[in-house]
């Protein structure tokens, strides 16, 4: 709010914050290099394998019928070029 109501100049967020501050107002601009690359994660008890079951299956269906690249294009690419592969799965840490 402080940035939008032009009491700071800049913030500093991760990609996905970032984006819908500049989805939002037509004065924000993402600029300058990422400062690191912050991978998300999901973390869902062990009690409930039938949840991870159907989790991994819904990311794998997405990567395979490009609906990751869409959702990615649509909400999260700001800076232009081309979209990135999804990431590869990571289980188990």
């Amino acid at each position: 709010m402080l940035f939008q109501s032009d009491q700071v100049e800049a913030v500093t967020a991760d990609d996905t914050v970032l984006a819908g501050f500049a989805a939002q107002d037509p004065y924000a601009k993402i600029v300058g290099p990422e400062f690191t690359d912050e991978p998300y994660g999901l973390g869902i008890a062990k009690s409930h394998p039938e949840f991870v079951q159907f989790v991994n299956n819904v990311i794998a269906q997405m990567r395979s019928d490009g609906a990751w690249k869409a959702l990615y294009s649509r909400w999260i690419a700001t800076k232009g070029g081309p979209i990135p592969d999804p990431p590869p799965a990571v289980y188990g840490r």
